[in-house]
């Protein structure tokens, strides 16, 4: 990954500093992400929930992410940052982890999960009118689509 690319990783996060609305967030993926049947056999040996996997993936897209090893750029960048809402008793996983997971995952389970995670986010936006007017329309699908296929872009 250039310095550049890694720096802007870095910034996207520390811009926003709303902890409790992350909070609210990160445990309302958990929820979710708990519907999700692990696909990992060996579960006496798993280092890494699939939660923090997960979490630290989306974020990663959502930063820019493109890559295994930038998610793992990005969670050693953001390590701190993701300690305030998960264990993280491992550290972060390696790219060939993430690599494991996201292979073993199934892609139906995965999309559900994805879609009711996006959809208990509500994002709304509010727009003004030419005439001034203002307008409030969510933008939940085209955000959705995009971050959707920026992950599978990564992931693939």
């Amino acid at each position: 990954m250039k310095n550049a690319r890694k720096h802007q990783l870095v910034n996207t996060i520390k811009k926003d500093n709303g902890t409790r609305k992350v909070k609210k967030v990160t445990e309302a993926f958990t929820a979710i992400v708990k519907k999700i049947d692990d696909p990992r056999v060996r579960t006496d040996s798993i280092h890494y929930p699939l939660d923090e996997i997960l979490f630290i993936a989306l974020s990663a897209v959502i930063s820019g992410a493109e890559s295994y090893p930038d998610f793992v750029a990005f969670g050693k960048a953001q390590f701190k940052w993701l300690k305030m809402f998960f264990p993280l008793k491992h550290g972060i996983p390696s790219h060939d982890t993430f690599c494991r997971v996201f292979n073993l995952l199934e892609p139906k389970s995965f999309e559900k999960a994805y879609r009711l995670f996006i959809e208990s986010l509500k994002i709304r936006t509010t727009n003004e009118t030419a005439d001034g007017r203002r307008q409030t329309a969510a933008k939940t699908s085209r955000l959705n689509c995009e971050i959707y296929c920026r992950l599978l872009t990564a992931v693939c």
